[in-house]
């Protein structure tokens, strides 16, 4: 499934075809599912991530010399809106490891982050990144994560361990 930013419409896409049916759409977002979905059931203004059992992948995209990176991320419990109670989701975490398992095998680690307002900064190899990405720094671009404005990423070079 994807959609745009927050409109109210999803779609459905198939695998052959993902990334040109996202790119047609102007897709912000996908939405990865075990099994098949009946898309019509789902409400689009109130979509329960944990309870249908979706992991998220915010798109990467590109603005102004930026390149505001993907993330990846699941959310395995909600409360139900009838009875009140908290409610779980555990299969959610082992698709989640198989997901993660593919999406790592062609990107690399780490980053260095910098504060660009007190110069601060520091390695993470929590996020990863591409060689596109890679490109894309290395051709004046930045690296920077959706609404945390003060923080630029750039990749480490190999040999700096």
């Amino acid at each position: 499934m994807y959609r745009w930013r927050t409109n109210a419409e999803i779609k459905q896409a198939d695998c052959e075809n993902i990334v040109q049916q996202t790119q047609a759409f102007g897709a912000s977002r996908i939405y990865l599912a075990e099994s098949g979905l009946i898309i019509s059931e789902i409400d689009p203004n109130y979509l329960e991530v944990a309870r249908l059992g979706l992991i998220q992948v915010i798109l990467p995209r590109e603005s102004g010399g930026i390149l505001y990176m993907s993330e990846v991320s699941i959310k395995t419990d909600w409360i139900d809106s009838v009875s009140g109670k908290r409610c779980e989701n555990s299969q959610l975490l082992s698709l989640f490891k198989r997901v993660k398992k593919e999406l790592l095998k062609n990107m690399m680690e780490p980053v260095l982050g910098v504060n660009v307002v007190t110069g601060a900064s520091s390695i993470d190899s929590t996020v990863k990144y591409t060689m596109a990405a890679k490109a894309f720094v290395e051709g004046g671009g930045e690296l920077m994560q959706e609404g945390v404005n003060n923080v630029r990423f750039r990749p480490v070079a190999e040999d700096a361990d």
